[in-house]
Parts: C-alpha cells; structure tokens; sequence
C-alpha cells in the first residue's frame, strides 16, 4: 500500500488509526529545550482543552522570564513550531489553541 504524506509531514496509510501520531524523540527535546515552549505546554496540559490566545498569553506571563516579547515570539516562534510538530492545534481566525494527543504522550517532559 502506497503511503501518503499529510499536511504536517506524518506518513500514513490512507487508513484512519487510533494511535496517537509520534514525535521523534529528538524533536521533542529541540522543542521542549526553550523555557516559553514548555511552560506554553504545560499550561495546555493543565487546562486539558483548548484555550483562547488572550488566555495563554496572561497564564504564561507568570511562568516566563523574558516577559517583554514572550507575546509576540508565543504567536511567531513558538505556537508554529509546537504546530508544524504536531502537539498543538491553531486556529488563526478564533485565536483558539488546542493540545493534540501527541502532547500528551510528552506530558512527563513538561
């Protein structure tokens, strides 16, 4: 059978699955080595559903230490990386972001 790539870049079958799509390993540790990406993370965990941009923003300030332009690298750097991965979900037009399965299977890391 003849895989297909999907838009984030994960194989697959053309079959649907009930297992969570896999990071590899050192991906998860480039991603989780920058302090805003994993209290980003970690604040979704907790929460465990989707959350509004504004909401993030304010539950991060406490968490990060470089304040200042946590914000704007959050929507530029950050949210991208954490989606192109595959450990969260974006909606541009809502501002809604949303923890996929993936994130949970590195919660122990956050």
């Amino acid at each position: 059978m003849a895989r297909n790539r999907t838009q984030r870049g994960h194989a697959t079958t053309g079959t649907p699955s009930t297992r969570p799509p896999t990071i590899d390993a050192d991906d998860v540790y480039r991603l989780l080595a920058d302090e805003q990406r994993r209290a980003l993370l970690a604040v979704l965990l907790e929460r465990d559903g989707e959350m509004t941009l504004d909401d993030l923003r304010s539950r991060l300030a406490d968490r990060v230490s470089d304040e200042r332009n946590a914000g704007i690298r959050l929507h530029h750097v950050h949210l991208p990386k954490l989606e192109d991965a595959g450990l969260l979900t974006y909606d541009p037009e809502t501002h809604v972001v949303t923890p996929t399965e993936t994130a949970d299977a590195v919660r122990s890391l956050v």
